[in-house]
């Protein structure tokens, strides 16, 4: 059953309590060109499936084009690294391995390599080389990029690096950072039409798909939308996003430039329906999917404020689509999902306002699904939802739990599904949320300076509920 608002004391102990996660250890992808199905000189390689993840390839403007597999092979087959007159080159730690990744035919004078993820990675590291000689004057720079733009690492390559060597400059590079999302080789330094290829790559990531979010977003207002934006408080990262039919996804921080919270946009929506239209509106009635996965916290944040945008990417004047915040914990044992009514429209727009939850649904999975898998379209997983009937409001700045009313074993994850509604708002909202529950033996414990709080607050408690007594007795005498 739903409980509404606990006290403060027991809030105060629940996020104590709730102040921990468990990490998943690292899966590290190999991308060797060799084992790549039915290859051929010349053959184009837009992607690369690692199971969850997906790495793309692909270059930058003006002139853009897929890298394409080059060879160790015959002349005319592809592209040769001729050492000392010899094509049959032994290249550790290559080992007369045949195909490698390049895009010489693409003028890199004008172009940049870009190497995207479908989620963040830890680090991407291969070996480069050159493959049209003369490495003496060329030089590229190998430069990781977060969600916001911002530059996670960075490396310069050349024939005279610690690891270049010979006329081919084979050596091993290596990114690493926190939230990488794109890497780039920048060939754009020399004056001649060079080139190098990649090859032995490996991408160090979390598998892990747990906390995340994906809304089903219907245009209730009566004019034509282009954007979503949406607000979290304090600053983030995005691990992953659900573009939902949307080209162009980023961060920034909120408001712009220096500010405290972070700004999620999708913008340039493409209609699967109407593919000549480009963009299309997202008109009155028509729906839209987006989703998220932030690094840290819950993996979802807290949303203070989310709104359509013009044409311009300007936010629609009235324009408000409620949200809440979910979250998941263990409390005594007791596993309690709650819902949290965080939501703060910009001033211009609208003050806080109560938020309506109701077609709540809830099932439980032995392991994570992929988020891009959350929305009303998967027929298979809305099917398997048990619902829980009713309809409940939450003040702004309260929140309301539940008991789940299922069994709920630990290391399993919660799937939750919802309506949000509140006055005045722009759009029908339809969240699904994934949360992992907390294993029993990685269950957070106090720690000593956090029960040296928790009691002093029980303390205080007691001590209010002791002195307003004795001003009751004193009263009655």
């Amino acid at each position: 059953m739903f409980r509404h608002t606990l006290s403060h004391c027991m809030v105060a102990a629940l996020f104590m309590i709730a102040a921990g996660t468990a990490l998943a250890a690292p899966t590290v992808c190999p991308i060797d060109f060799e084992g790549l199905p039915g290859a051929q000189a010349d053959m184009s390689v837009p992607t690369w499936d690692c199971g969850p993840l997906t790495v793309s390839f692909s270059t930058t403007n003006p002139n853009p084009c897929v890298p394409y597999l080059g060879d160790w092979g015959e002349p005319g087959q592809g592209w040769l690294c001729n050492q000392n007159g010899t094509n049959d080159v032994t290249i550790p730690p290559y080992s007369g391995g045949l195909w490698f990744l390049t895009w010489v035919a693409c003028d890199p004078r004008a172009n940049d390599m870009v190497v995207e993820f479908s989620q963040v990675v830890e680090r991407f590291e291969g070996y480069i080389f050159d493959i049209d000689d003369g490495w003496a004057e060329e030089e590229f720079i190998i430069r990781a990029y977060r969600a916001n733009g911002s530059i996670a690492d960075q490396m310069t390559v050349n024939r005279f690096s610690p690891a270049g060597g010979g006329d081919c400059g084979v050596q091993h590079w290596e990114v690493a950072g926190t939230g990488i999302k794109k890497v780039t080789f920048d060939g754009s330094k020399p004056t001649d039409n060079l080139g190098f290829g990649i090859d032995n790559l490996e991408v160090t990531y979390d598998p892990a798909q747990g906390p995340g979010i994906n809304k089903d977003l219907t245009n209730i207002g009566t004019i034509d939308a282009y954007d979503v934006s949406i607000v979290l408080k304090g600053s983030h990262l995005t691990s992953w996003e659900h573009m939902g039919g949307f080209k162009n996804f980023f961060t920034q921080p909120y408001p712009f430039p220096g500010g405290s919270n972070t700004l999620l946009k999708w913008s340039y929506f493409v209609d699967p329906n109407n593919p000549d239209q480009d963009p299309d509106p997202i008109r009155p009635g028509d729906m839209v999917h987006i989703g998220w996965q932030i690094i840290g916290s819950d993996g979802i944040g807290t949303i203070l404020d989310m709104y359509w945008t013009d044409e311009d990417g300007e936010r629609i004047l009235g324009s408000k689509i409620c949200q809440t915040a979910a979250h998941f914990v263990y409390v005594g044992g007791t596993p309690i999902f709650s819902l949290a009514n965080d939501f703060v429209p910009d001033s211009d727009f609208g003050d806080p306002v109560p938020l309506t939850i109701a077609d709540l649904f809830f099932q439980i999975r032995p392991e994570a699904i992929d988020l891009d898998s959350l929305n009303l379209d998967n027929a298979a997983l809305n099917a398997a939802f048990e619902s829980i009937p009713g309809t409940w409001t939450i003040a702004p700045g309260e929140s309301i739990s539940v008991d789940i009313p299922m069994d709920v074993p630990a290391d399993q994850y919660i799937l939750a599904r919802y309506t949000v509604d509140c006055p005045n708002g722009c759009a029908g909202v339809i969240d699904f949320v994934q949360l992992p529950t907390t294993p029993d033996d990685e269950i957070p414990t106090l720690t000593e300076w956090g029960l040296i709080i928790f009691v002093m607050l029980l303390m205080g408690c007691m001590a209010w509920v002791f002195v307003r007594r004795r001003k009751m007795a004193a009263v009655s005498i």
